[in-house]
C-alpha cells in the first residue's frame, strides 16, 4: 500500500512521481483503519448534512432495528454484521479505500482527504495536517511573541443535533477562536455590549477554509496564520494550482485542487446563494468592514492571504459578524 503518512519516505522515499493533489486526497494511508475515524462525525455528516438514514444500510445487512433508530442485537454475529454494514458505506463513499490487487482480507484503510476531514488525530499520521498559530506584539517577527498555539484535529465540526451549534470545533474553528483573543474588541451599542472584530470574520473563515482546503498537502509544511498589530497572514503551503493566477481568483475563476475536501466542506457551509469566496467574502467583505483591500501573495512554495486592520479604528465602524466555525 502506498502510504501517505511521513513514515512513507521512509518506506518508498518520496511521494508517487508527478501525482496530482487531485488523485493525492484518495490515496490511502498506511497504518490507518476505521478505528482512526471518529464515528460521532461521520454520524452527524451523513444523517444531518447529507439527509441519509443509516439504519437503512444495517436493516438490508439483515440486523433487527427497533423503530426508534437502535440496533437490537440478539444474535452473536450481529454487532459483526453491523460493522460490515458500516464499512461498506464508507467504502462506497470513498471514505475508506481498498489497495489496488490486495487480497480480500486485507483491510481497507482510511484516505487522505478523509483523515484529515473526520480522523480522531489526524496530525499522528499527517503532521502536516496542522495549523502553526502566532500573534505578536508588533508589526514583524522580531517584536515579542504573545502567544504561539499549534492548532490540530479534524478539518469538520461536530455539532449538537438538537439547536446545530458547534459542540467541537474542526479546525477552522480552532484557528477562529485563536485568531478572536487577539483581533476583537467590545463596543457599546443598543444599550448592549457587542463584540467587534477587527477583521471581518467571513474573510478569515474563507481565508482559512481556502488553506485548509485548497493547499497542497503534498508539502510537509503547516499553514501558517501569523497576526501582527496591524494584519493577519494566513500562509497555505505550495504555489497555485495549475494555471490559477491571482487575476483570475480576483475574478472568480475557480479551481478545486483537492475535490473530496472541496465537496465535504461545502456540505458543511451550504451557502444560502453561490457566492465568489475571494471576491465577494474577502475582498468585498474586508472593504465593507472597515475600508482596506486585501494582498494576495504567489510564490513558489507558498500562498499568502493578508488582511490589513483599519489604520484609525476611530474612522470605521465594523459591522458585528458572527463567524462560521
Amino acid at each position: 500500500m502506498i502510504s501517505a503518512s511521513a513514515n512513507s519516505l521512509d518506506q518508498v522515499g518520496r511521494f508517487p512521481q508527478g501525482l496530482p493533489a487531485i488523485h493525492f486526497g484518495r490515496l490511502p494511508v498506511f497504518g490507518t483503519s476505521v478505528a482512526d475515524l471518529d464515528r460521532r462525525r461521520l454520524v452527524d455528516y451523513f444523517v444531518r448534512l447529507r439527509d441519509q438514514d443509516l439504519l437503512d444500510t444495517l436493516r438490508a445487512d439483515g440486523l433487527d432495528v427497533a423503530k426508534n433508530g437502535t440496533m437490537r442485537v440478539s444474535q452473536r454475529e450481529g454487532s459483526h454484521s453491523y460493522e460490515v454494514a458500516w464499512e461498506s458505506r464508507l467504502l462506497n463513499t470513498g471514505i475508506l479505500e481498498r489497495r489496488f490487487g490486495a487480497p480480500e482480507d486485507e483491510p481497507p484503510a482510511i484516505t487522505v482527504a478523509s483523515l484529515l476531514l473526520f480522523g480522531k488525530n489526524p496530525g499522528k499520521r499527517l503532521p502536516q495536517a496542522r495549523v502553526e498559530a502566532t500573534a505578536y506584539a508588533g508589526r514583524s517577527k522580531d517584536r515579542q511573541v504573545r502567544e504561539r498555539d499549534t492548532l490540530h484535529g479534524p478539518i469538520v465540526p461536530l455539532h449538537h443535533h438538537q439547536d446545530g451549534a458547534a459542540r467541537e470545533p474542526g479546525l477552522v474553528g480552532q484557528t477562529m477562536a485563536f485568531i478572536g483573543r487577539f483581533a476583537t474588541g467590545e463596543r457599546l451599542g443598543s444599550g448592549e455590549r457587542q463584540i467587534v472584530w477587527d477583521y471581518a470574520p467571513k474573510a478569515l473563515c474563507e481565508a482559512i477554509f481556502n488553506a485548509v482546503v485548497h493547499r497542497d498537502y503534498r508539502s510537509a509544511s503547516v499553514i501558517k496564520i501569523d497576526l501582527y498589530e496591524d494584519r493577519i497572514e494566513v500562509i497555505s503551503p505550495g504555489p497555485l494550482p495549475d494555471d490559477m493566477t491571482i487575476a483570475k481568483m480576483r475574478a472568480g475563476t475557480r479551481h478545486v485542487r483537492n475535490e473530496f475536501l472541496g465537496n465535504v466542506v461545502r456540505d458543511y457551509r451550504r451557502p444560502k446563494k453561490t457566492r465568489l469566496g475571494i471576491h465577494d467574502l474577502i475582498i468585498d467583505g474586508m472593504k465593507s468592514h472597515n475600508d482596506t483591500e486585501p494582498d494576495f501573495i504567489a510564490e513558489d512554495a507558498r500562498f499568502t492571504v493578508r488582511l490589513w486592520k483599519a489604520h484609525a479604528m476611530s474612522d470605521h465602524a465594523p459591522k458585528v459578524e458572527s463567524a462560521v466555525a
